[in-house]
């Protein structure tokens, strides 16, 4: 493991595999940002020095991106492969706003989401300005979930708005807004049938609910069939009643988690990571928290 007492979360680009850690103290005064190098070590990455307290980190093809903070407020930065300092992307002047919900590489382009403001486009490593703004990014809750699928940028939102931009000089369009009466999380996948992988018309996207915090229930995912050269504004999303390997008991296990994040593994296994209750992982159609 790294350094610290705590793991927050963790993130990949395709060099290397980052974590943020909290330390000893009230102050998280240890808290650190790590980056797994070949030989197996973890090399400490200095924090920024303006907003020390990582909240969040995300990664995209071959760089950071961070979510920090000074007492309550936020900033955004963001770190290149192989470099040890951050670059300022954003500052927040108001307290407890503004914080970094997603970020992706698509197009030859990084796109980070701000908690209020929309997603913003950007051609390098640098500070935004409004003039970055994805003309209708805003207005459609927060975007939290940021993901390429066939040389697209496909975006959901915690307002349960689905968006795919098909070129990078489009706008927020193209939206499906789901009858279901729930937002998503931002955990995204793409499933693939591990005995036909690589059948565009046999995948399922694989989208974190976001339930109700009184009840704790409609939690889970739903799961939404993308066969190739998919329309955004057909595409139709479920609630299962089994998961994508048929597994009944779904409903009282992983159903009633809240997800964070979720992947196929190469090898075919689903692994799901849950808000306080565990790593799940599907094999052989039955879900268990590892």
């Amino acid at each position: 493991n790294p350094p610290g007492i705590k793991v927050l979360d963790i993130a990949a680009t395709k060099g290397y595999l980052y974590a943020i850690t909290s330390g000893n103290g009230v102050d998280l005064g240890n808290s650190g940002y790590y980056r797994l190098k070949a030989d197996g070590e973890w090399e400490p990455i200095p924090s920024p020095p303006n907003h020390p307290y990582p909240n969040a980190i995300y990664g995209t093809e071959d760089a950071l991106f961070v979510a920090a903070a000074r007492g309550s407020y936020y900033a955004v930065y963001a770190l290149k492969d192989g470099d040890q300092t951050f670059t300022s992307i954003w500052e927040s002047d108001t307290q407890g706003n503004e914080m970094l919900v997603g970020a992706a590489k698509w197009d030859n382009a990084y796109f980070i989401s701000l908690e209020g403001r929309g997603v913003f486009r950007l051609d390098s490593i640098r500070g935004i300005n409004d003039t970055d703004l994805v003309p209708g990014s805003t207005g459609k809750g927060n975007f939290t979930g940021l993901i390429e699928i066939d040389n697209a940028l496909l975006m959901v939102s915690t307002s349960g708005v689905i968006c795919k931009l098909s070129s990078a000089s489009e706008s927020v369009t193209d939206a499906n807004r789901h009858s279901l009466d729930f937002g998503f999380t931002g955990a995204l996948a793409v499933w693939h049938d591990p005995s036909d992988f690589d059948n565009k018309d046999k995948r399922l996207l694989l989208l974190g609910r976001k339930g109700s915090n009184t009840n704790y229930s409609g939690y889970g995912y739903y799961e939404c069939q993308i066969p190739g050269g998919f329309d955004v504004k057909t595409l139709g999303i479920i609630e299962p009643l089994y998961t994508v390997e048929k597994n009944a008991s779904y409903k009282n296990s992983l159903g009633k988690r809240a997800i964070n994040s979720i992947i196929q593994a190469p090898d075919g296994i689903i692994f799901a990571s849950t808000q306080s209750y565990n790593l799940w992982a599907c094999r052989g159609g039955v879900w268990n928290y590892e």
